[in-house]
């Protein structure tokens, strides 16, 4: 990683899994960095999208493994969208992995949503109270809150068991 990314490991902010965070970029090449923990076998997906269509942001987003090499990169080059990146850990992976949100450009301002999901885990509502567990024949409502909104609902199954999961407008 170059020199300005090693210090940015040193004030990162902590997330979490089914945690979702508000950042704002408020000048030219701000980067932002957050932190997290992930186990051999786990996948995880962070999402980085514009908090609300006044964000000028064109989401960029890069993830470190814990040995400081890059595993995962996403861009686009228009506001009002959003961008993830889903890594499958090794079995040599295990650590503390961070994440950059920035522009795009380096040169628009706005506020982001950024969010992370690990699994296999069972998962919490987010942050408008969407997902977490589910059971057999439970109906639950959701909304996609935002660009990049991850709702991640869990259920338990058994080894030879059946199931159908439906998604429909509400």
């Amino acid at each position: 990683m170059e020199a300005v990314e090693q210090r940015m490991l040193l004030s990162a902010t902590p997330i979490v899994s089914g945690q979702t965070l508000a950042g704002t970029i408020v000048s030219a090449g701000q980067k932002d960095s957050y932190t997290f923990t992930a186990a051999a076998g786990n996948t995880f997906e962070v999402s980085l999208g514009d908090a609300s269509a006044a964000s000028q942001v064109k989401p960029d987003l890069l993830v470190y493994g814990p040995d400081g090499t890059q595993v995962g990169l996403a861009f686009s080059g228009g506001t009002n969208t959003s961008v993830r990146v889903i890594y499958p850990v090794p079995s040599t992976g295990a650590g503390t992995y961070t994440v950059i949100a920035q522009d795009t450009n380096g040169n628009a301002t706005g506020a982001y949503d950024l969010e992370l999901a690990v699994a296999p885990a069972t998962q919490a509502p987010d942050s408008d109270g969407d997902g977490g567990p589910i059971v057999s024949g439970q109906t639950k409502a959701g909304m996609i809150n935002r660009t990049g909104d991850l709702d991640i609902y869990t259920f338990t199954a058994a080894a030879g068991n059946t199931f159908e999961v439906s998604l429909g407008d509400a």
